[in-house]
């Protein structure tokens, strides 16, 4: 291996050590900001019916997470399975989508989880409290 080539290895090395932590602690918050949510209830369950009313008035598209097809990935998979709601059971972030209506947050990529957040928080910012006051429940 000659010099030039084990530099770029080297940083190659040190760049996907800092991508792996970075994306593990992307994905521990935002399950951790699931969780907080799911607390807000008695029953932990969300039900995101009002918040893709909400999504619809706005112009913008479901919050989806790609469904593995189960016990029949050959034809059951799905790339964009709604999310119709998340719950906290034993610790554990459960998702309700269109698919399956307990897929483990296992069963859930970190950039899913992203993109999920970040449309909560622009849910959130827009005033509702997701579980609390929904979009509509003032109408």
């Amino acid at each position: 291996m000659d010099a030039t080539f084990m530099e770029s290895y080297n940083g190659f090395i040190a760049a996907r050590n800092e991508f792996t932590a970075a994306r593990e602690k992307m994905r521990t918050q935002c399950l951790d900001m699931l969780k907080v949510i799911c607390n807000r209830t008695d029953s932990k369950e969300i039900n995101l019916d009002k918040f893709k009313e909400y999504c619809c008035d706005c112009g913008m598209g479901y919050p989806t997470i790609a469904y593995d097809g189960g016990r029949h990935p050959e034809y059951a998979s799905n790339l964009y399975s709604t999310v119709n709601g998340f719950s906290l059971v034993n610790e554990k972030i459960v998702f309700d989508i269109e698919d399956c209506s307990s897929y483990s947050e296992d069963r859930v990529t970190t950039t899913e989880l992203t993109e999920l957040c970040d449309y909560l928080i622009e849910y959130e910012d827009d005033g509702y409290t997701l579980g609390v006051a929904d979009y509509g429940d003032d109408e």
